[in-house]
């Protein structure tokens, strides 16, 4: 109880402390300081992550990094087992890689302001045509060069086993044609209870050989949603 108590203390004094750090991600915004303003960005955010993480008494053990591209443009795909999901990616893969939440998301102060700045995509899952616009964006937002995390779960298991994977969110790598990095997170669940109770744990994160997004077709979503369900699951 106090572990928790001190962890959500610490998550939102860091968040009026990010209000200071959002400043230079504004003066960056000028003109011919593109390079700079990322690499700010970067650092920030997996610090920031990082130490959340090492606040609940978390640690990561992380594998296969050999199999990350030299090209900075990825689209990571992996399991969501919980909610430190995210901070576990942003501390522990290059590109601070946007991610697709829900709308609501898009409304919760100070945080709203770090998910746009990495390029997160806010969607309407009960408004079709909102939810394909996303994925239309997502595409476009690849193809300009910015990293994106899926999760095809489209919701957290809560626990060491995977859902089946919703293949909508699959046509962003393969419009886009960016290689894919499927990613195992295993045991991020036992640090979070489902009643917002923290917990300090060991997390498993697997990086596996990428898969050429090339090889697939738009209407093969279902080879691709299989493959990766049979990659990401073999490191559970």
């Amino acid at each position: 109880m106090i572990r928790t108590f001190f962890w959500y203390l610490y998550f939102w004094l860091y968040m009026l402390f990010s209000l200071l750090l959002v400043i230079p991600v504004i003066l960056l915004s000028l003109p011919g300081l593109h390079k700079q303003r990322e690499k700010y960005i970067q650092f920030t955010v997996s610090t920031w992550a990082k130490s959340l993480i090492r606040a609940a008494g978390g640690t990561v053990q992380v594998t296969g990094s050999e199999h990350l591209p030299e090209q900075h443009t990825i689209c990571y795909i992996a399991n969501h087992q919980g909610a430190f999901d995210i901070p576990i990616i942003l501390g522990h893969l290059p590109g601070a890689p946007g991610f697709i939440a829900k709308k609501e998301l898009a409304l919760l102060p100070i945080v709203n302001i770090w998910m746009k700045s990495i390029g997160c995509l806010f969607i309407d899952r009960s408004n079709r045509r909102a939810a394909i616009a996303s994925i239309t964006k997502g595409v476009k937002q690849l193809q300009s060069g910015k990293s994106i995390i899926l999760f095809p779960e489209g919701t957290r298991s809560r626990g060491p086993k995977m859902n089946s994977f919703k293949q909508g969110s699959l046509k962003l790598p393969i419009r886009s044609r960016t290689p894919i990095v499927p990613i195992t997170i295993s045991g991020s669940y036992q640090l979070k209870e489902e009643k917002g109770r923290i917990h300090p744990g060991t997390v498993s994160l697997t990086i596996h050989q990428p898969i050429d997004s090339t090889g697939y077709r738009e209407d093969e979503t279902k080879r691709l949603s299989d493959e990766l369900t049979r990659v990401i699951s073999s490191a559970l």
